[in-house]
């Protein structure tokens, strides 16, 4: 029996058996086979399939490009190639021993091409992925076979009752190690974080709508179950696994999110996986570090100016909350914004409404928040430097990251994920080096040990890094022991630290940026040190 080899850039997408003596190709959805690009025809060309001959007949009019020449008609042979815009058809001559079909139904204006297919005795492997069905009562389907399908028809993998959905409405498979979804010729489309898709690679985190349909799709457990990546963060804790799971609940709705925990946690991970998983996914992802904007602009950052309202401001400029309308924005160190701001801040967050600093009347935005902090903001607001009516506002619905220290198992799993991605491939830790790793505490969690492990690749010459490769001090502090300053008078830890950050600072110029990105700290953590030192007077 014969086929065509269907294939976008290189890679096979579905293999179609001419199994009838008259099959239609084009674009249009009464074509037996519809292949999707704008470049072919609605009814591009018949092919007549008699015995051992299969016969080539244009019905475009322009002709149709077979081993690169322009025919109109033409008797077909193994291994010829038919381009059709993007994509390319190949003539085989298919061995029904090595492929066995998935069952199709085939009713007027479905895709009716095979949607699946698998070489005889090969295991079907596993996706390391899952769809989430969003609904009333979010639906979770493991993906346990090498391709799934997805549509109204009960022959599908996966049947969803959606009265917009084509029965076979799109596929999804697996190819060296990465994504694919092709949409099967529905007649609604298929669409990825809001773009509408032939075939396209299926990134972690992708929302797809398919009719009325929503569905999430992430990375999982491997085959093992020893690990899970989740858009980026990559976890064997069951802490952090409930956390992915709770995420996935939570994106479904519009309320505030208030991700708290200490620096270097992974809070603008989780908050862009909030987003990638919410209806609002195919809208702008805005991130804004409150404590890297100057007081005295940071009003003009976050809801725009007017031009002329103050000096320098030569042009109308919108802030981040417009930059964010549907989608999220993402206020990193919420706990820096001055109470002035917060006033502000509140009526936006609460009734959707902001005014641009030097305008008459408001604007109304669609934009939701997510908020982080590594402060105590019920502290702050004892204290009278946090609003308190802002701070239940903003934690509607709260998120609180565990330190890498209270994750057993992570920092391996992390640590040799990190590696293999910093230095793409070439390096490996040792067995040492791993158990030092373990052992520390790290206060700067997930932000120092990338820190820790980007200086040992950096200064390390062998292929295999041990302990010695290691460093988990600032170079400063490192100076200052070698020379028995760091000890001296009998000096406590907390001492030493204060040593070591100030002799840094000054290093830097008092540049506080700097100063923080090379202890391995946010600028808000330095900020709060800084603070905490001047007021004891130590």
């Amino acid at each position: 029996m014969y086929g065509l080899a269907i294939s976008i850039s290189n890679k096979t997408i579905i293999t179609y058996k001419l199994e009838k003596s008259e099959i239609h190709v084009g674009k249009g959805p009464l074509n037996d086979l519809l292949l999707p690009d704008n470049e072919i025809s609605n009814y591009h060309f018949l092919l007549n399939n008699i015995g051992n001959r299969c016969t080539l007949i244009d019905k475009s009019g322009n002709g149709v490009t077979v081993n690169g020449s322009r025919i109109s008609n033409v008797e077909l042979n193994e291994g010829d190639v038919i381009t059709l815009g993007s994509i390319c058809a190949r003539f085989i001559n298919i061995n029904e021993e090595a492929f066995v079909a998935e069952k199709t139904e085939q009713k007027s204006g479905d895709y009716t091409a095979v949607l699946d297919r698998k070489k005889a005795g090969e295991k079907s492997g596993k996706f390391e992925g899952s769809l989430t069905i969003q609904g009333v009562e979010p639906k979770k389907y493991m993906l346990s076979e090498k391709a799934v399908t997805i549509g109204s028809s009960e022959n599908n993998s996966i049947v969803l009752s959606d009265r917009f959905l084509s029965s076979f409405h799109c596929r999804i498979f697996k190819e060296e190690g990465k994504y694919f979804i092709a949409d099967a010729g529905s007649t609604n489309g298929t669409f990825i974080n809001g773009v509408r898709v032939q075939v396209s690679e299926l990134p972690d985190g992708s929302r797809i709508s398919l009719g009325k349909s929503e569905l999430f799709f992430s990375l999982s457990e491997t085959d093992d179950g020893s690990k899970k990546n989740f858009s980026g963060m990559i976890s064997v804790s069951e802490k952090m696994k409930d956390i992915f799971r709770y995420i996935e609940k939570i994106s479904t709705s519009d309320a505030t999110v208030l991700i708290t925990g200490e620096t270097g946690t992974g809070k603008e991970l989780v908050a862009k996986a909030v987003h990638r998983f919410s209806k609002r996914a195919g809208g702008p992802f805005i991130p804004i570090n409150c404590a890297a904007i100057a007081k005295d602009v940071m009003e003009s950052e976050l809801f725009g100016h007017e031009k002329g309202a103050f000096t320098g401001a030569l042009g109308l400029r919108k802030g981040a909350f417009e930059e964010a309308d549907r989608g999220t924005l993402f206020l990193d160190e919420v706990g820096e914004i001055p109470m002035d701001i917060q006033t502000k801040l509140l009526r936006a967050v609460e009734y959707g409404e902001i005014k641009r600093v030097g305008a008459n009347r408001p604007i109304h935005i669609s934009t939701r928040i997510i908020a982080a902090t590594n402060r105590n903001l019920p502290a702050e607001v004892k204290s009278g430097r946090f609003r308190e009516d802002l701070y239940y506002r903003l934690g509607v619905i709260p998120v609180n990251l565990p330190p890498l220290r209270e994750r057993p198992g992570d920092v391996s799993t992390i640590a040799r994920h990190m590696v293999a991605d910093l230095s793409g491939g070439r390096k490996k830790l040792d067995d040492e080096a791993i158990k030092r790793l373990e052992t520390y505490s790290w206060p700067g969690n997930v932000r120092e040990l990338k820190n820790v492990l980007t200086r040992a690749i950096v200064l390390s010459d062998s292929p295999i890094m041990g302990p010695d490769a290691l460093e988990f001090i600032p170079a400063v502090l490192s100076d200052l022991i070698e020379s028995g300053q760091a000890f001296s008078n009998g000096k406590t830890l907390a001492a030493i630290e204060k040593t070591a950050v100030l002799a840094e600072l000054d290093r830097q110029g008092g540049d506080m940026g700097k100063t923080a990105e090379i202890l391995g700290i946010s600028q808000s953590s330095l900020g709060d040190k800084l603070r905490s030192w001047e007021n004891s007077g130590k």
